[in-house]
């Protein structure tokens, strides 16, 4: 008897005659020194034959002698539940399966020569994948092959118990160390397979399988050469060989493995495990730096909305100052459905302020030009300061980034306007002509004015008694140009009433609307020179002093130099002129 060891090296000696093994492909040195077949690489195979050959014919008699061999093996898959593909001992006439595929073919044959009769090989299989090409009845089964990769017979891994004469099934990638024998006897012409665990010490009486075929044809050989084959394909598995046995006669020794009898998991690779550490790690700390710094940016944002950046100039002008985030929460973020309207220096919101049922209206505009900061400086430094019941109250200000924000009482009943020029239907509020104008006291407490002021003033005065803008472009060609078309009806001695607005024509105060509509279009008139000084119009619409006779006159000649600079004299005392309907707000009414 001859004994084998695999272990610590991986050109190993046979006792006596025999001689080392000479691998091939993945064979390699495993856990605990065991030799090994495969690795982790995947699609791959290794094989292992002895360097020295055998001879299983009797030279003189010509007759092929029985023999029997015993081995310890052990299939760690990287998977628990799959393996792939399977392992092999081989009977061969050459040292080495030259040419052999991976994957279904364990190492043995290739897509060409498998199945050709001039293989004279015989290989015991250990299949862990059914391959449907090759009839596999499972992936977990013992077969004998004869030339090629077609079992002539196999079955299920187990062994039959001497105890109970049961079947107990085995799984080979069970890591579990495990007992081949294998006994040809030549007399009987019967070959004998044999699988269980290797904790049993004798070969179990019933062996799994059994082939009844001579298989002298095949071993005629002069030199015939032993060995162990193996293959992965997508999955990967270690196949281990610990220690084989042959014998030249029929004999079913009692071995005791002695050692550790389940073999470690499937290792991982170090530098797959490597790379999944480092991995876990990198995202753990990407992940870590993204929250704190969005965290970070958030309360940087908050603390940037609520800065608040005091200047020179808000030292000096202006009532009450609110702070942004005030603003911010009472408009609701400043959202679109808050947005009461637009106009040409920015946008108008409605709001409620906090801890209150106060509504207010937020002008936000923009003070990145010149412009803007003056028009910003002003409405505070004039309106901040002012407190009349017929003007809207500029509750305070506020300055955020490159925006100004003014902050107004609400008001519900909509801007003049929505009442001048947007009647939607017949049934909206007309305003009649004691409701319609214009508040003088709010210019007279006011910074000096000028020509320019004069001239919007006019302008103002002419929409509101008109009721339509003063450029139509619906309305007929003389018709289009509201202060031409005035000027037109007063040169040609018609009736100027005709363009004050329908519904306020009819009553009893013809006298003040045409001294409303001469004045405005004296204030608007083009030539800045004709213009009177505001003082003089306070004084018109006060009642003290009345238009000259020959106004129409003074209005055609813009060659006149300032017409209030003139004597006195030519204006006289109107005192039967009331002054109320003039000055009498229309705000208090449409606030």
């Amino acid at each position: 008897m001859f004994i084998i060891l695999f272990e610590a090296v991986l050109v190993l000696f046979f006792h006596n005659s025999h001689g080392y093994f000479i691998p091939t492909g993945s064979v390699g040195i495993g856990y605990n020194g065991y030799f090994t077949l495969t690795n982790t690489t995947k699609h791959t195979h290794g094989q292992a034959f002895d360097s020295n050959p055998v001879t299983f014919t009797n030279s003189s008699t010509n007759i092929t002698t029985s023999f029997s061999i015993n081995f310890f093996f052990a299939i760690v898959p990287e998977h628990d539940q799959q393996g792939s593909h399977g392992m092999a001992f081989v009977i061969s006439p050459t040292r080495g399966l030259p040419g052999a595929s991976s994957d279904q073919y364990l190492g043995i044959f290739n897509e060409t020569n498998n199945g050709k009769a001039s293989n004279n090989v015989i290989a015991i299989e250990l299949d862990i994948n059914k391959d449907e090409e090759f009839g596999d009845i499972d992936d977990n089964h013992v077969g004998v092959n004869i030339n090629g990769m077609r079992s002539v017979v196999s079955a299920s891994a187990g062994y039959y118990d001497d105890k109970d004469g049961k079947f107990r099934k085995l799984s080979l990638i069970s890591r579990k160390v495990m007992r081949l024998s294998i006994v040809y006897s030549q007399p009987d012409k019967q070959l004998n397979v044999t699988l269980f665990p290797a904790n049993i010490s004798v070969p179990p009486r019933k062996p799994l399988l059994s082939l009844s075929k001579d298989l002298s044809p095949y071993l005629q050989e002069e030199e015939m050469y032993l060995g162990f084959t193996a293959s992965t394909g997508s999955v990967a598995a270690i196949h281990y060989m610990m220690s084989w046995f042959v014998n030249g006669e029929i004999e079913f020794p009692r071995l005791d493995f002695g050692m550790l009898s389940i073999l470690p998991p499937y290792p991982k690779k170090s530098s797959q495990r490597t790379k999944t550490i480092l991995a876990v790690c990198l995202t753990v700390s990407l992940v870590a730096v993204f929250i704190a710094s969005w965290i970070g940016f958030v309360f940087y944002l908050r603390h940037k909305k609520a800065k608040e950046v005091l200047e020179e100039w808000e030292i000096q002008y202006g009532p009450h100052r609110f702070a942004y985030k005030e603003l911010f929460d009472a408009t609701k973020g400043f959202k679109e459905k808050q947005l009461l309207g637009r106009g040409g220096f920015g946008q108008v919101y409605k709001g409620a302020l906090p801890g209150s049922d106060a509504e207010i209206a937020v002008k936000r505009t923009s003070h990145d030009s010149r412009q803007g900061m003056s028009e910003f400086l002003a409405e505070i430094s004039t309106i901040g300061r002012l407190r009349h019941p017929n003007l809207v109250r500029l509750l305070g200000y506020c300055r955020h980034k490159e925006d100004l924000y003014l902050v107004y009482d609400f008001m519900p009943n909509g801007s003049l306007d929505k009442y001048l020029y947007y009647r939607n239907n017949e049934n909206q509020e007309r305003l009649t002509w004691e409701q319609r104008y214009i508040a003088p006291e709010f210019l007279r407490t006011g910074r000096a004015t000028t020509s320019t002021d004069v001239y919007a003033f006019g302008l103002v005065m002419l929409e509101v008694v008109c009721g339509r803008r003063l450029i139509e472009r619906r309305a007929g060609e003389e018709q289009e140009v509201l202060v031409d078309w005035i000027l037109e009806l007063w040169e040609k001695g018609d009736d100027i009433i005709v363009a004050v607005e329908e519904n306020i024509r009819q009553e009893e105060n013809r006298g003040q609307l045409e001294l409303v509509l001469k004045l405005g279009v004296l204030c608007s008139h083009q030539a800045a020179s004709i213009r009177p000084a505001m003082s003089t119009v306070m004084r018109i619409l006060s009642g003290v002093s009345e238009l000259p006779d020959n106004l129409l006159d003074v209005v055609r000649d813009e060659n006149l130099k300032g017409w209030a600079e003139k004597p006195m004299e030519l204006l006289f005392d109107v005192n039967s002129l009331g002054t109320s309907t003039y000055t009498d707000s229309l705000v208090s009414h449409a606030r």
